[in-house]
């Protein structure tokens, strides 16, 4: 099969429409040169995300959309070409890992692109394993199952999946947000290899800009309405058009001075311990994934449970939760007693797990679970989608809001139940500084009367909110301090 090393990208006159009647594109004109790296940026629901799918060539086929305009990639209209032959153009690496694992094993999930493509098993496994390396994966077992790896072990995945494929056009929708310092520079370094070895053109859709810098060369800022507000050089846009940016909730990079303004929620130490755990250990199978996990947080902590990616972050937050019993230990207060007092529990998937119709049924349902009755005072759900800035999105369905809304969504939904524990997995992924912020608001709404728990990578969330930081390495309690 005969490899395209270089493609351009056109977008003309492009119009998106959703069947809700929600316009999120509106007449755009991009073209993106071969071997170029990109950088859209854009307030929350601006219609980034949207823009990544129809470049896939995915929108308007497994998605419903009404779109007018053209795409073309190398020439060759996307409306034109067959589904199978798109891949062979473009590859993708979207914002939730787990949704694109379809595979048993890690291996598989790498090939499986090869395998469709009939490349015969040992050059396909050759390549698997060079993507895995090149990624920093080489160390996980390549049977295990992709499932279980980290939120950041799976972006990783996913990039050594979409660059094994060599196609000519890499979108990446943020695919950065679960990474911790490591595992961005090992992501960075694959981009930076795959681009040195071919004229690969990356299109990248983050709202954290600092890992694709220096790397990317043109920054397209979209507004509210899904028009292009600013498009040149990042260094020029952030220096010229820093007012622009924070006004859009644009992140600009080296100011350090997105959340000075906001206060800091420290909470007085006390005595009393509101939560604790004692030598918990956790085991799966023949893997230990957390060995002797022991510490105490007071009322009103906001702990943020911080450690490299698969160092057992996510495990702590799940048992803690009770969604998953301990091998060894104990927490106190047990587990019917957590569930008695109330857990609200926004895991990382959870922004993709909503059972109910409307945003609206969503907080309602989680609000019949806190006051156990049936009926629910619509005036009890205003204040929640105020504080989540979901305001006038009532009657929108859960999966139709971006990806940002959504996280916003499910925080607001473990909130509305009023837990004295709160535990959040990854809790402001997908946000802009607006968004970040109203998760923020959410998060110390209340803190004073529970303990609240945080696995990230946010560094914002720890120098804003946080009052203790507990340090995981390698299923180890490597240190606990007390801001």
């Amino acid at each position: 099969m005969r490899v395209i090393h270089a493609a351009p990208v056109a977008i003309e006159d492009l119009s998106i429409r959703y069947p809700n009647g929600t316009q999120v594109i509106s007449g755009l004109n991009i073209r993106i040169e071969p071997g170029s790296y990109t950088l859209i940026a854009g307030p929350t629901g601006c219609g980034k995300s949207t823009l990544g799918l129809c470049l896939a060539g995915i929108l308007g086929f497994g998605i419903p959309a009404r779109i007018s305009g053209t795409v073309s990639i190398n020439g060759r209209r996307l409306d034109q070409m067959e589904r199978a032959d798109i891949s062979r153009y473009v590859a993708t690496v979207w914002q939730s890992p787990e949704a694109q694992m379809c595979a048993r094993t890690v291996l598989d999930e790498v090939r499986l692109g090869l395998d469709y493509r009939q490349v015969p098993v040992a050059q396909a496994d050759r390549r698997a394993l060079d993507a895995l390396e090149a990624v920093g994966l080489a160390h996980i077992d390549p049977s295990r199952d992709p499932l279980t790896l980290s939120g950041g072990e799976q972006q990783r995945l996913a990039l050594a999946a979409a660059l094994v494929l060599d196609a000519p056009v890499l979108i990446m929708d943020e695919a950065t947000s679960q990474l911790d310092d490591s595992a961005a520079q090992q992501f960075r370094h694959a981009l930076i290899d795959a681009r040195k070895r071919r004229n690969l053109t990356i299109i990248a859709i983050d709202h954290r800009p600092a890992l694709h810098l220096p790397m990317a060369d043109r920054l397209m800022v979209l507004d509210h309405d899904g028009t292009v507000a600013l498009d040149g050089p990042p260094e020029q846009i952030y220096t010229r058009h820093a007012a622009t940016c924070r006004h859009l909730g644009i992140r600009v990079p080296g100011t350090g001075e997105r959340y000075q303004e906001y206060p800091r929620y420290a909470i007085a130490s006390s005595d009393d311990h509101a939560l604790a755990t004692h030598e918990l250990g956790v085991r799966v199978g023949r893997a230990r994934l957390l060995t002797d996990i022991t510490w105490a947080l007071p009322p009103g902590a906001i702990a943020i449970v911080r450690g490299p990616n698969g160092a057992g972050k996510s495990t702590l937050l799940r048992c803690l939760a009770t969604e998953l019993k301990p091998s060894t230990g104990s927490i106190t207060p047990g587990p019917r007693s957590r569930v008695r007092a109330g857990i609200g529990y926004a895991p990382q998937q959870g922004a993709d797990l909503f059972l109910n119709a409307t945003v609206g049924a969503e907080l309602t349902a989680a609000l019949r679970r806190s006051i156990r009755q049936r009926e629910v005072d619509e005036d009890a759900i205003g204040p929640l989608l105020h504080r989540a800035h979901l305001d006038g999105l009532a009657h929108h369905h859960p999966l139709r809001l971006s990806g940002g809304q959504r996280q916003r969504l499910n925080v607001a939904s473990a909130l509305a139940t009023s837990p004295k524990i709160l535990i959040a997995d990854e809790p402001t992924s997908a946000q802009d500084v607006n968004g970040s912020r109203a998760i923020f608001d959410l998060l110390t709404y209340g803190a004073s009367q529970r303990v609240t728990l945080l696995a990230t990578h946010d560094s914002d969330v720890t120098g804003t909110i946080a009052t203790h930081i507990l340090d995981i390495r390698e299923g180890q309690l490597t240190g606990v301090e007390e801001l």
